[in-house]
């Protein structure tokens, strides 16, 4: 996997504990700072604090769906990639997803290298289009 560079800000939102540690163990040492939330209250407030660079998000929240938080993100930081995930998404859910907006759709549980070639893609997708809103 390549290094990532130490200014990745990622957000994850699931409301399981234990995802949102193996998503953070598995990105320890890889130039992320992660934080998490497990529902969409926090997750707002925290976006609203620090607007992350990445946001990873389960398509099934406590108070509301995926749906809702990609749709919220896009309208408050709209260059911000948002990757969704799920376990057992219907495929509808997923198409929606993309269409909203969200950067890609990974199946749980994700592996390894899923995550980091999903986040490797939208860091440097992301990076690219803050440049040429820069230019």
């Amino acid at each position: 996997m390549n290094t990532l560079t130490t200014s990745d800000h990622l957000l994850v939102i699931d409301p399981c504990s234990d995802t949102q540690a193996r998503i953070a163990e598995q990105l320890q040492g890889r130039g992320f700072s992660v934080v998490s939330a497990s529902d969409l209250t926090t997750a707002l407030t925290m976006i609203d604090m620090a607007a992350p660079d990445i946001v990873i998000t389960d398509l099934f929240l406590p108070e509301a769906t995926g749906l809702t938080v990609l749709k919220e993100l896009k309208a408050r930081h709209e260059l911000c990639p948002v990757i969704v995930m799920a376990k057992d998404a219907p495929e509808p859910m997923i198409i929606q997803a993309l269409r909203i907006g969200a950067a890609d759709y990974l199946h749980k549980p994700v592996t390894d290298e899923e995550l980091a070639q999903a986040l490797q893609r939208e860091r440097e997708r992301h990076r690219a289009e803050q440049r040429q809103v820069a230019e």
